[in-house]
């Protein structure tokens, strides 16, 4: 059995949080998948990055096909749309040119953005790396390659973030919920992939957010916050296992 994982750092160790690999979502579904296989052959492939953009997830994804080729594999596992959707007090080439700045005076601009961020975002300076209608269509895109390319996928929605990153992120809340409503409308059109609502069950499922946030960002996940995902991958592979109807739109 063959397992992909794309997306960005949430699926990753943490090393400030002391999460290590073992104790990561993707590995614990390698190791479930191990515990229930005939022989024992799971390959778990780790195809995620720290702060990818949609666009960049397929990318990579496409460079994955590259070297992989074009063979229907088993199972892949996709957790984007953060980092596109997070308000910021700068649009992308401002953010390009600030890059180009002396050190010193870059450091001082930085900063003085990091204070004032709350003030800047809801007073109109107000910017997200993809907006909704390419985040839609790219992401689109990504989803009809996996289910073309898989037997099964599982789409991981946006998880709600600590209090602290809504306060000093105005628009943040809204902006993941715009965001999983497009990710799970796009998810939907395909039979052979299930969308994992960790949104929901975050937010609603009766366990303090903060057991599933590292203390640090608000937005990694602590080991339990792994542990709830691989839950709920297990659910919906228990669940979905004997439905699928093998891809294409639904």
């Amino acid at each position: 059995m063959f397992a992909l994982v794309l997306g960005d750092s949430r699926s990753l160790p943490r090393g400030t949080a002391k999460v290590s690999y073992r104790e990561t979502y993707p590995y614990l579904m390698e190791a479930w998948w191990k515990a229930r296989s005939e022989d024992g052959n799971v390959t778990i492939w780790p195809w995620a990055d720290g702060s990818l953009l949609i666009q960049e997830v397929l990318e990579r994804y496409k460079k994955f096909r590259f070297y992989f080729g074009d063979a229907r594999l088993d199972v892949c596992l996709v957790m984007v749309g953060l980092v596109d959707c997070a308000p910021r007090p700068l649009s992308w080439g401002a953010r390009d040119r600030l890059s180009r700045w002396p050190e010193p005076v870059k450091r001082l601009a930085i900063r003085w953005l990091h204070r004032h961020r709350p003030w800047l975002l809801s007073h109109g300076l107000f910017f997200r790396f993809t907006e909704p209608v390419p985040f839609r269509k790219t992401f689109g895109e990504l989803v009809q390659g996996i289910s073309k390319g898989f037997q099964r996928g599982y789409v991981i929605n946006i998880a709600p973030a600590a209090e602290l990153n809504y306060a000093r992120s105005a628009g943040l809340k809204e902006s993941i919920e715009e965001y999983n409503t497009l990710i799970a409308q796009e998810t939907a059109r395909f039979d052979n992939l299930a969308l994992v609502d960790i949104w929901g069950d975050f937010m609603y499922g009766g366990v303090p957010l903060e057991a599933y946030l590292c203390d640090d960002d608000g937005m990694h996940f602590t080991a339990q916050g792994h542990w709830r995902v691989h839950e709920l991958i297990v659910r919906e592979e228990q669940r979905r296992s004997r439905a699928w109807k093998g891809g294409g739109p639904a």
